[in-house]
């Protein structure tokens, strides 16, 4: 099969004039063996600079022959070659098909994540987004952008995880790159492969990039700086029974960012498990007043979420009444325990918050009694 005549004329379409980005138009669209003869005739007869790009293709198509029972390492040949095709473009047009990388990903990581966690990088992929669909924009990158897109499409697992390192890497050091999307999608996929050191390894890269991009004060900030404090060693080290002080500080600052940006952007679940937490490391420091000003702001957050019978209440309750308790006010601990012994209650009994809230309840009532019976 002869090779396309190359056009010129740019009043005709990319897809109709440029031979490997037919291709992979072809491969989208389901013509597998269309595209692969047509890649395999660019490879024999083409021009030496769509070769390294034919051979991603006929990978690819190798890949898409078997659906979804494509194998990772099928995908992985697929992938590799793109980033060889890439590796041999000129600089402009290498920073394009970074940019078209950086946007796929976006898009992709927006759509499998919170809202909440992408909020602050819609500016940056919609100027992404700008600059690759830009008419005057390179064939060669059109038609990676066309790659890619199929490779997305298909790769999931391994693949995918293989293009987030490589869209990583290839960033570094471009301006205007929000490379923390992608450091924190490696870091949580690192996690998922069990690899707790390299992934917190990621998160700092990550919080330390975003800063510089954005300003320490930025409330997009807030749930990498959350997410690098679950990476974290919980206990202190010098006091087991304690919170790590850097973990401490971390979700102070997460929470504090969160709720300087706007409502629709706070991730409430993580604020709560924030409040809960700092209440928590209080209560053991002994600083009382911190404990009552994080437990309430964890009530207001429960209300905003559940209602007030939910079982989701029943932290909040016991920290509020263990604060009661600990000033010796008894009276105001009173109904605060009964709430939630009537919330326990109705509990099932393989609900797994049914343990530790009836070991609370008992604990606190102890501590109840033992109040009532000092004051007699």
């Amino acid at each position: 099969m002869p090779p396309p005549a190359r056009c010129t004329d740019p009043s005709v379409a990319p897809s109709q004039s440029e031979p490997v980005e037919l291709a992979l138009a072809l491969l989208s669209l389901g013509e597998g063996e269309r595209a692969h003869a047509l890649a395999r005739s660019l490879l024999d007869d083409g021009d030496e600079d769509d070769r390294p790009q034919a051979r991603a293709v006929l990978a690819l198509a190798r890949a898409q022959a078997n659906g979804p029972h494509a194998s990772a390492d099928a995908r992985a040949v697929a992938l590799d070659a793109l980033m060889q095709a890439w590796r041999g473009l000129p600089s402009p047009e290498a920073a394009s098909l970074r940019a078209t990388v950086e946007l796929e990903l976006a898009l992709r990581l927006r759509a499998a994540g919170p809202s909440s966690m992408w909020a602050g990088t819609q500016a940056f992929a919609d100027d992404v987004g700008r600059q690759t669909l830009d008419p005057r924009a390179s064939p060669r990158a059109r038609a990676a952008r066309a790659f890619l897109r199929a490779q997305l499409q298909l790769g999931e697992g391994e693949a995918a995880s293989r293009a987030l390192h490589a869209a990583v890497e290839a960033s570094e050091g471009s301006p205007g790159t929000a490379r923390w999307i992608y450091l924190e999608a490696l870091a949580r996929d690192r996690l998922d492969a069990g690899e707790l050191e390299r992934a917190r390894s990621l998160r700092e890269r990550a919080l330390t990039e975003a800063e510089a991009a954005l300003g320490p004060e930025h409330p997009a900030l807030a749930p990498l700086v959350f997410a690098l404090a679950t990476t974290r060693e919980a206990s202190d080290p010098a006091d087991p029974s304690a919170l790590n002080p850097a973990v401490e500080r971390q979700l102070e600052r997460a929470a504090a960012l969160w709720r300087q940006g706007p409502p629709s952007t706070r991730d409430t679940g993580a604020l709560s498990t924030i409040e809960e937490t700092l209440a928590r490391a209080a209560l053991a420091e002994g600083s009382l007043e911190r404990a009552r000003g994080h437990a309430l702001a964890l009530a207001q957050l429960q209300a905003q979420r559940f209602a007030p019978d939910a079982p989701e209440q029943l932290p909040n309750l016991f920290l509020l009444a263990t604060v009661a308790l600990r000033e010796g006010e008894a009276e105001a601990a009173r109904p605060l325990l009964d709430a939630a012994a009537t919330i326990l209650a109705t509990l099932p009994a393989e609900d797994p918050r049914r343990v530790s809230a009836s070991r609370e309840l008992a604990l606190a009532t102890a501590e109840l009694d033992a109040l009532a019976e000092s004051a007699d």
